[in-house]
C-alpha cells in the first residue's frame, strides 16, 4: 500500500473514532418521565438510593440524584503509526521516534436526575445529561416505570 494512502486510512480512522467518542457524550434536553408521575417517592427512593440534593419549594421537595463519570483515553499521535520509507529502493517499514505516547484526552458522562414531590407523591419527575450517564437511572427505575 502506498504511504499516501496509509495516511489517509490513518486520518479517516482517528476521524471516526473521535466521532464516536463526541456521539456518547452528546448533551440532551431535560427529558420528562411522566411513568414516575403519581407513584410512591419511598419506591423511587428504594431503587435509586438516598439522594445527592434535597431542597423545600412550596410545601412540596426536590430531590436530586446526580451521576457523573470521567474517564481519560489516549489519542496517539501521527508519529505512532509505521511508515514506508524506500531503502535503496525497496520499501522498509519504519517506526519513527516519539517523545509521547498521544495525546491525553478526557470524556465525560454525566446526568442529573430530579423528582418534584408532594409528601410521598412524585409530581414531576426529569432527568437531563449524556445518554451514557442517565443510562445508570433508567435502568435503576425500570422496575418501578415499566408498563403494569
Amino acid at each position: 500500500m502506498r504511504p499516501r494512502a496509509l495516511k489517509g486510512m490513518k486520518q479517516m480512522a482517528s476521524a471516526l473514532f473521535a466521532c464516536a467518542l463526541s456521539a456518547c457524550a452528546a448533551d440532551y434536553p431535560a427529558t420528562p418521565l411522566p411513568a414516575l408521575e403519581g407513584k410512591p417517592l419511598s419506591q423511587a427512593i428504594r431503587y435509586l438510593g438516598r439522594p445527592e440534593e434535597e431542597k423545600k419549594i412550596s410545601g412540596r421537595t426536590r430531590y436530586a440524584w446526580i451521576n457523573y463519570q470521567s474517564d481519560r483515553f489516549w489519542l496517539p499521535d501521527q508519529g505512532l503509526y509505521p511508515v514506508v520509507i524506500q531503502n535503496h529502493g525497496h520499501p522498509v517499514m519504519a517506526f519513527p521516534s516519539i517523545s509521547s505516547p498521544g495525546t491525553e484526552e478526557f470524556y465525560t458522562r454525566s446526568c442529573r436526575l430530579e423528582i418534584l414531590a408532594n409528601k410521598d407523591l412524585i409530581l414531576h419527575a426529569q432527568y437531563q445529561g449524556s445518554r451514557s450517564g442517565c443510562r445508570i437511572f433508567r435502568e435503576q427505575l425500570e422496575p418501578l416505570t415499566a408498563p403494569e
